[in-house]
This record gives structure tokens, sequence and C-alpha cells, in this order.
């Protein structure tokens, strides 16, 4: 799938009042980036969460201090009138507990209204039904061929303006390690 669909899916699944979507995947990196040019195209901010860092905007690195536990963060989000798209790394292990499932699932009833939309991403997801009834699940599938060149020959300029290595590959050895992606 490529980005441009993705991108357009999650857009979809924005402007379709979808409080919660769950991404079910370890690549962060990838959700992150596809995140940020959803929101960049949607122009609604958008930001990011996790247990380490608590809640940030990107791009820029704005902490709003005081979000790092889970109901703090909900306690946030839950007073935010801001219409954005919220990235929480690794959240559904923290539903398990009552209160911060029951403060999740306030916060996505509000975000039904409002157009704002959490994200939960994580290697596995496991909701309760009152919270899963609200929440629409995005499979990322794997890039195409294009985009795994664009992110090798991203790769590989990187190394060798970092690193002042000289890479010896020519154009079919490229694509061999393209295609081993």
């Amino acid at each position: 799938m490529s980005l441009s669909t993705s991108i357009h899916d999650i857009k979809t699944l924005v402007l379709s009042y979808h409080p919660v979507i769950v991404m079910e995947t370890v690549e962060e990196d990838r959700v992150v980036s596809l995140l940020q040019s959803t929101a960049l195209e949607l122009r609604m901010p958008f930001f990011q969460w996790s247990i380490t860092t608590g809640l940030v905007r990107v791009p820029g690195k704005s902490i709003m201090y005081g979000t790092g536990e889970p109901t703090s963060l909900l306690s946030t989000l839950h007073q935010m009138d801001t219409q954005a798209i919220f990235l929480l790394k690794d959240f559904a292990r923290f539903a398990t507990d009552h209160t911060v499932a029951r403060q999740l699932r306030e916060v996505s009833q509000k975000f039904t209204k409002n157009r704002s939309t959490l994200v939960l991403s994580g290697a596995t997801i496991r909701l309760s039904p009152e919270i899963e009834h609200n929440v629409v699940h995005f499979h990322l599938k794997l890039p195409e061929r294009e985009e795994l060149r664009k992110v090798f020959n991203t790769v590989l300029h990187s190394l060798v303006s970092a690193n002042r290595i000289e890479v010896l590959l020519d154009p079919r050895e490229r694509e061999e390690l393209v295609t081993a992606l």
C-alpha cells in the first residue's frame, strides 16, 4: 500500500469522526510519518505521547508538562478543545486499569463530536468491549516497492553524507537490495 493511499485512508477515518484508531504494529516511525503527513494535509495539529516523554506537539517538541501518566494525559485531552490527531504509543497496556479505561471511554465519546482522533499504536492492542465499540482498526500494510526504494535511497544518502563513506552499488545491485527488503 502506498504512503499516499494510507494517508487518504487515515484522512477519511478522521473526517468521518472516528474517535479512536488502533494501529497494531512495531513500526513506530512509519506510524509517526503517516500521521504527521495526514495532520499536515488536514491542517490539524499532531501530538504524540509515550510514558517516558508525556504529550509532545510535533513538529517542535513542545512538551505539555504533567501528561506523563495515563490518567493525567486523559484528563488533559478531555479538557482540550483543539481538533488534533493524538498518537498514544503503547497506551493499550494502561487501558486495563479501571480508571484509565473509564477516562479513555469519556475522551473517545468527546472526540466523537469534535473530530479529534486518538491513534493507539503498539505491537499488540487489546481493549475492553466498552472502548472497542468506538474503535476502528487500521492495518498498516507493507510498503510498496517505490516507497521501499525511497527509504533505501534516503538511508544510503544519509550514510554517505554523515559518515563520508563510498557506496559502490550499480543500479542492478540497488534493485536487488530493495527486493530483499
